[in-house]
């Protein structure tokens, strides 16, 4: 079992991880830096670590199988929906291909790790 520190040290880690992601999605347009990755793979790539961060949060609690993969998968395409949204009231765009990019990064994060999970108890002894 995951003892008390770490568990809190992951929902410490959720939280920057969402309010970084928060913060460079809401940086106004006129400031954005140019990058060197695909726009849509950028989307792709936070919403895969935000997914990862929260399903290892969720792992460390009594939280498995549907209900796990439900809370991340159904926060983050929330948020996905927020975070489209509000991108307009800092002179930026709300793109349904942006949104389409953030679900695909975030069920892959979460099928790989339920998939990692799987095997994993596969391989425990006993199992």
């Amino acid at each position: 079992m995951i003892r008390p520190p770490l568990r809190r040290l992951l929902w410490v880690a959720l939280a920057a991880a969402w309010l970084t992601a928060f913060i460079s999605t809401h940086i106004p347009a006129e400031r954005v830096p140019t990058l060197p990755a695909s726009d849509k793979l950028l989307h792709m790539a936070t919403y895969a670590g935000l997914a990862l961060i929260y399903w290892l949060t969720l792992a460390a609690h009594p939280v498995r199988g549907l209900r796990r993969v439900g809370l991340v998968i159904a926060s983050l395409l929330a948020y996905a929906v927020f975070d489209e949204i509000t991108q307009p009231l800092v002179n930026r765009y709300a793109s349904l291909a942006d949104g389409l990019a953030d679900a695909a990064g975030a069920v892959i994060a979460v099928t790989l790790c339920e998939v990692g999970a799987w095997v994993r108890r596969r391989r425990a002894p006993g199992a």
